[in-house]
């Protein structure tokens, strides 16, 4: 399919089946319910909606399945690991030392884990924070557009914004800016589809008029 097709009335009715998949992440196991005032989304359920997102994209973006598909799938379960150490942090808010403070979880993360993680958790953290392969491209555009795709709902807007607020930040500073860095970033990627979809995702938040 061209980006000529992948019209604004396609992609919202796409979206609508992506976010029928997300219903998993409201099912709490064990017949219990997550009592919250805003729908929270835990590390791993991010983790499983980019895998939904990675085959789905594949059809736009790899259709001639060039792709080490395996590879993705390692990137994308590997590359949020160092946070059952430090926890989840705002990408707006990150910094240096954030960073430097991920990078050291990895290391006690790969001493906890089993081998199968430790062997490569190096080599596919460092792989998705600065890809080289076209595999870590793609991960890393996925993870980007995952975090964008959870807030296709008002009240999930609103909860980031809450999330915003006792950052001390102001999303309608931080916002833009960080979405100027995510579509240069598919752009220099060439991720057409992505980026179309994800100009779709954008219009969407806004109309919902709760972001200033």
């Amino acid at each position: 399919m061209t980006q000529n097709h992948l019209s604004d009335e396609y992609i919202l009715s796409e979206i609508e089946k992506l976010k029928y998949l997300y219903g998993l992440n409201k099912v709490i196991r064990f017949n219990l319910t997550r009592k919250e005032e805003w729908q929270t989304q835990s590390v791993a359920e991010h983790v499983a909606n980019m895998i939904y997102l990675a085959y789905y994209f594949r059809e736009h973006e790899d259709p001639a399945k060039k792709l080490d598909f395996d590879k993705v799938i390692r990137l994308i379960m590997a590359h949020d690991l160092g946070e059952i150490e430090t926890g989840d942090i705002l990408t707006v808010v990150k910094n240096d030392n954030d960073e430097k403070a991920e990078k050291e979880a990895i290391r006690r993360v790969k001493k906890k884990s089993p081998k199968f993680i430790a062997d490569e958790i190096d080599a596919l953290y460092d792989e998705f924070e600065d890809p080289k392969s076209d595999e870590g491209k793609y991960a890393r555009a996925v993870d980007k557009f995952e975090g964008q795709l959870f807030w296709l709902e008002k009240e999930k807007v609103k909860a980031v914004l809450q999330a915003h607020k006792a950052a001390g930040v102001e999303t309608r500073i931080v916002h833009p800016i960080h979405m100027k860095k995510v579509f240069t970033m598919l752009d220099s990627y060439k991720f057409v589809a992505m980026k179309r979809f994800l100009e779709v995702v954008e219009q969407k938040k806004y109309s919902y008029g709760v972001i200033e």
